[in-house]
């Protein structure tokens, strides 16, 4: 409910600003006689309109969180760091893929050499995809750390700065699938805008990365 006092510059009962002053611009300690008021206010010396309440202003959004549990936005810059623990992860899950589907694959043909046919690679290409999840998932979910993210000194926390749970790790790379459209951008994007720099995986798994 807006608020109304006496102003002895103004001498006549006026509307409270926001910092407690006049709304004319005079100070709170020229104010006496607060209450709260809805309707009109005697006019000013002088004038004849009365002094109508003021329109309610709209609020502006809150700002973006910038501390969650103990976790704030100190602990999480750390931007470069995950891009190469990233690109570090990346090459050594590719690099099981690969080997996992081709071995797959020279199983599925009975050990011939040579160039395997197109249609084994399509099989074990399922196979292979799920090792690169499944590197990801096993080292988060066991030790809370992939070797990129040990090697660049990150580590992977719940919002109290404890070591993630098992739920919390498949939930992470659950939603990678979603992180790595057009190349890891959505994820790039994600993360550049939030405040504590989550991911979706991060924001479904209410996890954070951290210095460690």
């Amino acid at each position: 409910m807006p608020k109304a006092a006496f102003c002895a510059d103004c001498g006549a009962y006026v509307w409270v600003s926001r910092d407690g002053g006049c709304v004319f611009g005079h100070l709170k300690s020229q104010l006496r006689d607060h209450h709260d008021t809805e309707g009109p206010l005697p006019p000013l010396p002088g004038s004849s309109t009365p002094l109508l309440a003021p329109a309610k202003s709209i609020e502006p959004p809150p700002p973006p969180p910038t501390k969650v549990g103990e976790i704030t936005t100190k602990h999480v810059d750390v931007l470069p760091r995950r891009a190469g623990a990233f690109a570090t992860d990346w090459v050594i899950g590719q690099s099981l893929t690969y080997y996992a589907g081709r071995a797959l694959a020279t199983l599925l043909s009975g050990g011939a050499g040579g160039d395997l046919p197109f249609a084994l690679l399509l099989v074990a290409a399922p196979v292979s995809l799920s090792v690169l999840y499944g590197y990801f998932f096993a080292f988060e979910a066991t030790v809370g750390v992939t070797p990129g993210k040990a090697l660049f000194g990150l580590r992977i926390v719940d919002s109290d700065g404890r070591r993630l749970s098992r739920v919390q790790a498949l939930k992470r790379n659950v939603a990678r699938i979603v992180d790595l459209i057009l190349f890891g951008g959505v994820g790039l994007y994600l993360v550049s805008a939030s405040p504590l720099r989550q991911r979706l995986g991060d924001r479904w798994g209410k996890t954070f990365v951290v210095r460690a």
